[in-house]
């Protein structure tokens, strides 16, 4: 029920109880004095009586709008209750979709944090090798760590590099690929 068609009752139920308690003591006072010709009495016992007759017409109707108001009331917060409940449960479903979207953005702050790393870890043994490699095409001898190597030894270096670059090359594909799925996740759900 909107508030349109409540307004519209209250009023259309103001004119029926304003109709009532103009039209019963109208019809008394007809019936009595206007048709039958009986003098208005001046007895306070006679108007007792009139205000029982009139009480006993009108109280019941009143009590009638009463109970039908109560039960309008009762209905509307009812209503009112059902729709609260239902923007509730919106509320609800639309937190949990948030949490969810901070959860996802978390976890690819995380993963991207992690990508950057390797990277500058690739970046960084890329740089090695280019040195190695660049020392094995001088003539120069070589010298690491304060000693002279020979050409096996930066071989192995440049082995154990390289591996390293592998890895860090898949690790940088795992984290790419875990990045992609979430970012496919999220395009998907919206």
């Amino acid at each position: 029920m909107n508030q349109e068609t409540l307004e519209k009752r209250i009023n259309h139920s103001i004119k029926i109880l304003l109709t009532l308690l103009i039209a019963v003591p109208s019809v008394y006072v007809i019936w009595f004095y206007g048709i039958n010709h009986i003098p208005l009495t001046k007895s306070a016992e006679t108007w007792g009586q009139f205000g029982d007759y009139i009480g006993g017409i009108l109280n019941p109707l009143f009590s009638l709008f009463a109970v039908y108001w109560l039960v309008t009331s009762v209905k509307l917060q009812k209503t009112e209750l059902e729709e609260t409940r239902k923007a509730l449960i919106g509320t609800k479903d639309s937190q949990e979709a948030q949490a969810e979207t901070l959860f996802k953005t978390a976890r690819l702050t995380a993963i991207s944090a992690l990508l950057s790393t390797v990277n500058s870890k690739s970046v960084s043994a890329r740089e090695n090798i280019r040195y190695l490699c660049s020392q094995l095409t001088s003539s120069a001898p070589v010298r690491l760590n304060g000693d002279v190597s020979n050409f096996r030894i930066i071989r192995e270096d440049l082995a154990l590099l390289e591996n390293q670059v592998k890895e860090l090359n898949q690790q940088e594909h795992l984290l790419r690929s875990a990045i992609f799925s979430i970012v496919n996740i999220n395009s998907t759900e919206e």
